[in-house]
C-alpha cells in the first residue's frame, strides 16, 4: 500500500544533502583555520576586493601571533601604556629612570617589539593596509588619474614630502588617541614628526616651479593648506603667517621667469652704471605694480589696462634681476663699489622673500670690502712710488 506521507519527505533536490552540508562546512573551517600565507611577490591590486580580503585576514593572523608575544609584567607602564625602546630613551634622557634600569627593560622591550614586528613582516599587514584602502589615499600631485606622468619639475618632490610629513604626523595622532603618547615615542616623536611636517611645509612653499603643472600644483599644495588651517587667508592658528606670505615669491619668480630675458648685453657696463640701472629699474617696477592697483585701470579682465601695467611691472623686474645677477658677477675694485654691491645684492634677496640669502650676503659683504680697501691702498702705494 503506497504511504500516503512519502511525497511530504521526499528531499527536494535542489538542497544540499546532510552529507554535502557536512563537507562544506569541513571546507569552510580548513580555509578559516589554515594560517595566513603572504607571498610579497603576489601583492593584489590597489584598491580591489582582494586586497581588502587579504588585508582582513592578515589583521587576524597579526592578532592571532601578537598573542604569542612575551608578556612581561615589568613593561606594563601604568594601565594603558607599555615601555617601548622609545619611551625608555626618553624617560632615561629626561631623568625618570635609572641606566641599571633603562637597560634591563630595554632587553626586554626589544624582546617584544622584535616578536612584534616579526608578526608585521610575516603577514604584511602594513602593505595590504595600504593596498586595501589605496582609494583612500590622494596620488601624488605629479602623478595623472593612471598614476603616470612624473614631471622633472622640483616642486612635485618638495610637495610630495609635505605630504608624506603630513600624513605621517596624521599616523601618528591616530596612535595616540588608540594606544597612549609613550606607544608612540611619547613627546620626543611628536616633536621630531611635527618639525619635519612645519621644515618640509615651508620649503614646499618656497620652492620655484619651473612648468605650468608645476605652478598649479603649488597653487593647489597652497589651497590644501588653506582648508587644513580652516582659515580664508590660510593663516596658521598663531596668525605668525599666511599661505600668501610664503607662496607669492615662488610664483612670483616661477612667472618672470616665463617673460622673456633682457636682451641688453650687461657685460660691458661698469659696476657704477649697474647701480644706476638697478636704482633706476627697481622704482620703476615698484611704480608699475602699484600702479596696477589704481581703480582707473580696471580689473584683472582679459581686456583690462590693468594687466598691461601688471605686465609692464614684471618686464622691468625682470631686468632688474638681470641688473643685480650681472652686479654679483663681478669683482668690486674699490671698497665703495663692494659696499654696494653687497647692499644692491641683499636688497634683491629680501624682495624674494629669501631673508636667509640676504643674511648670509650681509655677513659675507664686510670681507669684500676689507679686501677691496686692501686693494685700493696697494695701487695707491704702488703709484705713488712710480710717482
Amino acid at each position: 500500500m503506497r504511504n500516503p506521507l512519502s511525497r511530504l519527505a521526499r528531499r527536494d533536490d535542489a538542497k544540499p544533502s546532510l552529507r554535502q552540508h557536512a563537507a562544506a562546512l569541513k571546507s569552510k573551517a580548513a580555509r578559516v583555520m589554515r594560517p595566513h600565507a603572504f607571498d610579497p611577490t603576489k601583492l593584489p591590486a590597489p584598491g580591489s576586493d582582494e586586497a581588502k580580503a587579504m588585508f582582513a585576514a592578515a589583521c587576524t593572523e597579526t592578532d592571532r601571533l601578537h598573542r604569542g608575544a612575551p608578556n612581561h609584567p615589568e613593561l606594563k607602564r601604568d594601565a594603558l601604556t607599555w615601555w617601548t625602546r622609545d619611551s625608555l630613551a626618553a624617560a632615561l634622557e629626561a631623568g625618570e629612570i635609572k641606566p641599571a634600569e633603562y637597560a634591563r627593560l630595554w632587553l626586554l622591550a626589544a624582546e617584544r617589539e622584535q616578536h612584534l614586528l616579526a608578526a608585521a613582516v610575516a603577514t604584511g599587514v602594513g602593505a595590504l593596509h595600504a593596498l586595501a584602502f589605496a582609494d583612500d589615499y590622494p596620488l601624488p600631485i605629479d602623478c595623472d588619474e593612471a598614476g603616470t606622468t612624473p614631471q622633472a619639475d622640483p616642486v612635485f618632490a618638495a610637495i610630495r614630502a609635505a605630504r608624506a610629513a603630513h600624513a605621517a604626523v596624521e599616523a601618528w595622532n591616530d596612535a595616540y588617541e588608540a594606544k597612549g603618547r609613550e606607544a608612540v615615542g611619547g613627546l620626543a616623536r611628536e616633536e621630531e614628526l611635527t618639525e619635519r611636517q612645519n621644515r618640509t611645509f615651508e620649503a614646499a612653499l618656497a620652492t620655484i616651479p619651473t612648468t605650468p603643472e608645476g605652478r598649479r600644483a603649488l597653487v593647489t599644495f597652497a589651497d590644501w593648506q588653506i582648508e587644513l588651517h580652516e582659515r580664508a587667508d590660510g593663516s596658521p592658528q598663531d596668525g605668525a603667517h599666511t599661505i600668501f606670505d610664503r607662496a607669492y615669491s615662488a610664483l612670483a619668480h616661477a612667472i618672470r621667469a616665463e617673460t622673456q630675458a633682457p636682451a641688453a648685453d650687461l657685460s660691458a657696463l661698469p659696476l657704477d652704471a649697474l647701480f644706476a640701472l638697478a636704482s633706476l629699474y627697481e622704482t620703476a617696477s615698484q611704480h608699475f605694480h602699484i600702479g596696477a592697483f589704481w581703480p582707473k585701470t580696471g580689473d584683472h579682465g582679459p581686456h583690462s589696462a590693468k594687466n598691461i601695467v601688471i605686465d609692464e611691472g614684471d618686464r622691468l623686474s625682470a631686468m632688474f634681476d638681470a641688473i643685480v645677477e650681472e652686479v654679483a658677477k663681478r669683482e668690486p675694485s674699490t671698497s665703495n663699489e663692494a659696499d654696494q654691491q653687497g647692499e644692491w645684492l641683499m636688497r634683491k634677496a629680501i624682495a624674494g622673500g629669501d631673508w636667509d640669502k640676504a643674511a648670509a650676503i650681509a655677513a659675507k659683504t664686510p670681507a669684500k670690502i676689507e679686501r677691496a680697501f686692501a686693494r685700493e691702498e696697494a695701487q695707491y702705494w704702488a703709484k705713488a712710488k712710480r710717482a
